[in-house]
């Protein structure tokens, strides 16, 4: 009865990780990573979702402004078994649109916008992070693993 309980909420179940490359480049449009798979009892998983995720921020104060943007999505639908204290892997790989901002299109016209433009986003506090997100469909649990990671795209 206590096993029950225990896989339904996702005690002593399925632990993901995320482990990302070192450079992330906007310009290449391919995001790609391993998923790493633990658990203290043998697991089914049914599927993954994978997003990359953009959050724009912009304004100060009570005027700010944020946005999130999901730039890429790969879903996973296939059945792994995670194996009881055995590390499981499992590499993937999608590709991702990053849209830039009309204000940089802008700088990227001419030497002299461009520092009008960096001022400029400074002054509104204009920021963007960037993380990646993946939730695994655990068979008989009701709270499914779930993990995130914030990472530098670089050239954006």
């Amino acid at each position: 009865m206590l096993n029950k309980v225990k896989n339904w909420f996702g005690i002593e179940g399925v632990k993901m990780d995320i482990l990302l490359p070192d450079d992330i480049r906007s310009v290449d449009g391919l995001f790609s990573g391993i998923l790493v798979f633990n658990a203290l009892t043998t697991q089914e998983v049914l599927n993954v979702n994978i997003k990359m995720v953009e959050r724009y921020g912009r304004g100060r104060g009570s005027e700010r402004l944020v946005n999130e943007y999901v730039l890429g999505e790969l879903i996973i639908d296939k059945s792994i078994i995670i194996e009881a204290n055995v590390e499981t892997k499992l590499s993937f790989a999608f590709s991702f649109k990053y849209v830039t901002a009309p204000i940089d299109d802008f700088a990227k016209k001419n030497i002299l916008f461009k520092g009008m433009v960096n001022v400029a986003k400074k002054m509104s506090k204009v920021n963007s992070e960037f993380r990646i997100e993946a939730e695994a469909k655990v068979k008989g649990t009701a709270l499914n693993p779930f993990v995130q990671k914030f990472f530098q795209l670089t050239g954006a």
